[in-house]
């Protein structure tokens, strides 16, 4: 697995684990600050950009980073979700990492400071947008809007993080990708079939988990059922043409998860490989993926009899 970060959180996020609060600060453009397990916190930026943290976010202290600059492959125009791809696309950004076995039990409430604020339209609705750095792409965060206040210095977005593990990394809004141009929000899946040893359909169990290093946890999905022995409606089944659908909600669409087929069968060899299919670009055999906003089309590799 490969997880990549925002430069200037990535030495600080390994004080996350031993809980030190001692290199707290905030500046201009970035800041670090220790949230005490059950306590509210605002982290406000100089620039004018801000988190609020509601006092069930997290159930242990933990340090997190904030900033309102890119310096990474999420900086690069080419890989901007506009048209143009120029710098001046970005309307404005922001960075929110905290360690990758951290649990968020509430959403958070961001505001962004916007970088020009000659377009800026008080009430206008901008599609929030979070990065992949594995695949260099921005995924529409779903639903997810940031709504220009009066004034027109901020936007302010209320993200899906209720249940989220791990950094969110780099989220933005960009010039003219505003609710009003953009196609309508399309539910997020991930969609596949899965064969048997043979190459035939195979109705089975497909079950999907957070990645912690190599730990996997379960998430729950919309439409998922309960495995025995479970508490986590992470699992779907396929039908006999082999065909599966699992319903993402929103706030995995930037998440790295793996798959797992046959894990619930006891005449199966559970499989933890798969294909990813168009319209990601093709992998083969790999045993993680990232969720892309809308249809996620996947393939397992065979599954096979036997137990583990």
């Amino acid at each position: 697995m490969r997880i990549t970060v925002w430069m200037l959180a990535a030495g600080l996020l390994a004080l996350a684990a031993c809980g030190s609060g001692t290199n707290d600060f905030i500046g201009d453009h970035s800041a670090q600050q220790t949230i005490d397990a059950g306590v509210a916190r605002d982290i406000d930026l100089t620039s004018g950009a801000a988190v609020h943290f509601p006092a069930a976010t997290f159930a242990e202290q933990t340090i997190v980073i904030v900033a309102d600059v890119f310096a990474a492959t999420d900086a690069v125009p080419a890989n901007y979700p506009t048209a143009i791809l120029a710098g001046e696309d970005l309307f404005a950004g922001l960075v929110i990492n905290t360690p990758a076995d951290a649990v968020m039990g509430a959403n958070i409430d961001v505001t962004f400071k916007l970088l020009d604020t000659s377009t800026a339209v008080a009430g206008e609705q901008y599609a929030v947008y979070r990065f992949d750095f594995d695949n260099l792409r921005w995924n529409r965060w779903g639903s997810i809007i940031a709504t220009i206040q009066a004034g027109g210095t901020t936007a302010t977005a209320t993200l899906p993080t209720n249940g989220m593990r791990g950094f969110i990394g780099s989220m933005a809004i960009f010039k003219g990708l505003t609710t009003a141009t953009l196609p309508a929000v399309v539910p997020t899946t991930i969609e596949g079939t899965v064969i048997d040893a043979n190459g035939a359909a195979l109705a089975t169990d497909v079950g999907i988990y957070f990645l912690v290093g190599t730990k996997r946890e379960a998430v729950a999905v919309t439409n998922g059922n309960i495995p025995a022995g479970g508490t986590i409606a992470n699992t779907v089944n396929s039908d006999a043409a082999g065909h599966f659908t699992m319903q993402i909600p929103e706030n995995l669409i930037g998440q790295l998860v793996a798959l797992e087929f046959g894990r619930e069968d006891a005449a199966l060899a559970v499989q933890t490989r798969f294909d990813v299919l168009d319209p990601a670009t093709p992998n083969v055999s790999i045993d993680s993926m990232i969720v892309r906003y809308g249809v996620n089309n996947a393939i397992s590799q065979r599954v096979r009899p036997g137990n583990d």
